[in-house]
């Protein structure tokens, strides 16, 4: 993953204006370097369905940000799964890839050196997405409709659809 990532920013850019998203196809499992994983065959080790970092490399003056967006789709049971547990407006992948990537953009941003960056107020887990995982509303987005996830607002002290 950090070898693509290093590729893109090499080629168009590293830093705040730069968000590198990266896809992985369905049956590949990863981990962070903390240890926690995606492995919906593996309930042990299951811990996340996305994630968002930032790397380093000697070579670029600016760190680089991205995210990882492993396969949301339904798995067959008993594997474990990302996938919105209901009928969405373009299936359970679709929307649940556009979920994913939708909380984990908008975590990037706000939170983009993890644990320096916004914090909800009053709230013991920190990023905008995490508290709002649950309120899944629908959104059309040129002309088509996606259900996707909610973003916790200061603004509201709330799960909001907008600023």
């Amino acid at each position: 993953i950090l070898g693509l990532v290093h590729a893109a920013a090499k080629i168009a850019g590293a830093g705040y204006t730069h968000i590198y998203h990266v896809f992985i196809p369905k049956g590949v499992d990863t981990c962070m370097d903390e240890g926690q994983c995606y492995s919906p065959d593996n309930g042990n080790t299951f811990a996340f369905c996305a994630y968002h970092y930032t790397a380093t490399f000697t070579d670029l003056a600016s760190p680089v940000y991205y995210t990882v967006e492993p396969y949301q789709g339904p798995l067959p049971k008993p594997l474990l799964s990302c996938a919105l547990p209901f009928a969405t407006p373009n299936g359970p992948l679709t929307d649940s890839m556009a979920t994913s990537l939708l909380h984990e953009t908008f975590e990037t941003i706000t939170d983009p050196d993890i644990f320096t960056g916004y914090r909800a107020v009053n709230s013991t887990f920190g990023e905008v997405g995490d508290l709002c995982e649950a309120f899944i509303f629908k959104v059309a987005l040129n002309g088509h409709n996606y259900a996707v996830q909610s973003i916790y607002s200061d603004t509201y002290e709330a799960c909001a659809t907008t600023p």
